[in-house]
């Protein structure tokens, strides 16, 4: 057997990974010792984000810059258009909501986030929040980041590529 890549793990960048190498012709195997989605993919909660979490103290990082297009990506995928398809992965929801407080630390991540990143939260009027969200205190805003079932992604990904992916005991 050749092979031109052995991918370790069968989460979210393992699966992505293994299917860009095989879309780009070359032969390649994942290896993983437990079910595939385990781990980060599902703790993830299937929200697909573009750096926020890396502007939090005010600063557009060098990682905010480097995943700021991940949401057109990812939703160019979950649409059809562009590769993987991923328009088999269930959308639970095309935005998530966030809130900032009145401290230092939140006020400047929103800041970092609404100069530096592609998809800038959106502030909401009382009205507007969802019910779970009512009454949080300070700011409650829309950030038009998917929400996805990380085990619809895991399946369609999964199925895309079933031959190539093995089951190895640690």
């Amino acid at each position: 057997m050749q092979i031109d890549a052995v991918v370790f793990g069968g989460g979210a960048a393992g699966l992505w990974t293994l299917d860009e190498l095989v879309r780009s012709g070359r032969s390649a195997l994942l290896l993983e010792s437990g079910r595939l989605g385990t781990g980060q993919t599902v703790a993830s909660q299937g929200i697909i984000h573009g750096g926020l979490k890396y502007t939090l103290k005010g600063a557009l990082t060098g990682s905010a810059k480097q995943i700021r297009e991940m949401p057109r990506v990812w939703r160019e995928c979950l649409e059809g258009v562009r590769e993987p398809d991923l328009s088999a992965t269930l959308v639970r929801t095309p935005h998530c909501h966030l809130w900032r407080t009145s401290s230092l630390q939140s006020q400047l991540g929103m800041i970092g986030a609404r100069y530096g990143l592609r998809v800038a939260p959106t502030k909401l009027r009382s009205e507007e929040r969802p019910a779970v969200l009512a009454k949080c205190p300070g700011a409650v805003a829309r950030l038009d980041e998917q929400v996805i079932s990380p085990a619809s992604f895991v399946a369609a990904l999964a199925a895309r590529n079933r031959k190539r992916v093995l089951r190895v005991d640690v």
